[in-house]
Formats: C-alpha cells, structure tokens, sequence
C-alpha cells in the first residue's frame, strides 16, 4: 500500500493525501489485496481515525483479514491466539462500542480475539447504566450512526446547467 512507503520514506504530504483516500473510500480501501499487506504501524494509524466512512463491524471483518495475512507471513498457524498476538495494541483500536449489540455477538465475541474479561466487559457496556469503564474508544467514526443511505438525485446527466433564480435544494425525511 502507498501509505505504508508514505510513512516509510517520511513523506507527510503523501501520507496525508492517502489517509484522505481512505477516509472517501473506506470500504473499498480496506477491501483491496493491498490492505492486508500493510505493516502493523500503518494498520494503527487507518484504525485510530475518526474519519473513516465504514460500519464497525465492517472495519473489524477487515482487522480480521489483516491479522490473517500476518500469521501467515509469520508463518504462524492462524489462532486466535496468534491473531490477538500479531494485532498487539491495535485491537484496541476497534470501536466495538459503535456496533449494535447484534453485530457484537455475531462477529467480534464469536470470534476468540477477545478476551473473556472483554466480552463481560463489552457485553456490560451494552446492557447496564451506568455504562462500565472498557478499553476500547466509543467516541463515533464520521457520523457512520444507523443505516447507512444511499440517494440518487440524478435520473440523467446533461452537459448544461440552467438557472432558474429558484432554490435548489434536496429535503431528505424519514419515513
């Protein structure tokens, strides 16, 4: 990945403009075969943005794939263990907090990366007031809060644009 030579070489500008990327194409930038090749600094400075576009649970199908690659490169067999261990401190990093306690339970507390003291923790946060003191950020990732929409406003583009002197404007209401 271009960040991770970014960052190697001492290029802030570069850096900048990729994590700029990746923050207008989430999804898509952690979906390419490059994502799982960047080094574990890199993955920590995607993983600590408030800025990404992508659902949390998203976000830790892609830790998981990352981690994956790295216990392959290590040549270490692909655990749990082995997982949490190549991760270190960017599990962390994962707002588990932000998912809907749905999505914790079907993908991050099945998967064995956490510990058990976590997922108490973890599955307190979600159930009790006052909220429990957990180790990992709850603060939001880019206003990503429920279902994400997409609007066409466009049918057709045409190679002109009028003005009528009428406001032009879109009102989005839910339903």
């Amino acid at each position: 990945m271009l960040l991770t030579q970014a960052r190697l070489f001492d290029e802030p500008q570069l850096a900048a403009l990729c994590l700029d990327t990746i923050d207008k194409n989430t999804p898509d930038a952690l979906a390419a075969d490059g994502f799982t090749d960047v080094d574990r600094d890199t993955l920590c400075a995607v993983l600590e943005r408030d800025t990404l576009r992508i659902r949390e649970a998203k976000l830790f199908q892609a830790v998981i794939r990352w981690s994956e690659a790295e216990c392959t490169r290590q040549s270490l067999p692909i655990t749990p263990e082995n997982q949490r261990a190549v991760l270190g401190p960017s599990l962390t990093l994962v707002r588990f907090p932000l998912m809907s306690v749905e999505e914790f339970a079907a993908g991050p507390a099945q998967s064995g990366l956490l510990e058990d003291s976590q997922l108490v923790r973890l599955f307190l946060y979600f159930h009790v007031n006052p909220k429990p003191a957990i180790p990992f950020f709850d603060g939001p990732r880019c206003s990503m809060t429920g279902k994400e929409q997409v609007v066409h406003r466009f049918q057709h583009i045409e190679s002109r644009w009028g003005y009528s002197g009428t406001s032009d404007r879109i009102r989005l209401t839910e339903r």
